[in-house]
């Protein structure tokens, strides 16, 4: 009998991630008093105030020196809000293992906005939030957030 091998997640760690972008209390980030400012409480509402937070940010062009942990966290928390609030059930997945769910991905290069990939089993549908943010943070608000998520859930 063969067993099939389990394929593991990366639930946890990106869930701990999303929470981090709300404690770093240094001032990591440029603006960090606006950020933290928002509610860390996963309701899609709180994406129009992270559209604004990153908006005002890229047109102080102030994203150069925190750029990738900024991208991912805010990533993080972006997929967290579709995972909570989507009546499909989603699992985060490395880059490497979501190229073994979604053969249309074989010909692709990991890079920061697909280092992490939320997938559904269910439709078999797979969506990038962290690559969201840096398109956002490339072209501005036409990339909201905010309506991805709406989109997504």
């Amino acid at each position: 009998m063969f067993l099939k091998k389990k394929i593991k997640t990366i639930d946890t760690e990106l869930n701990e991630l999303s929470q981090l972008l709300f404690l770093d209390e240094k001032g990591s980030f440029p603006k960090q008093e606006v950020l933290l400012s928002i509610p860390n409480d996963y309701l899609i509402d709180s994406l129009k105030l992270i559209d604004h937070y990153l908006e005002a940010i890229r047109e102080a062009n102030e994203l150069e020196e925190n750029y990738h942990s900024l991208v991912l966290r805010v990533g993080a928390y972006v997929g967290e809000v579709i995972k909570i609030n989507s009546k499909k059930e989603y699992h985060w997945y490395d880059f490497k293992t979501a190229k073994k769910l979604q053969p249309s991905m074989k010909d692709w290069e990991e890079q920061i906005g697909t280092a992490a990939i939320l997938y559904s089993a269910e439709t078999d549908e797979m969506t990038f939030p962290i690559n969201k943010v840096c398109k956002f943070i490339e072209n501005g608000s036409e990339d909201s957030l905010f309506s991805y998520a709406k989109v997504m859930i």
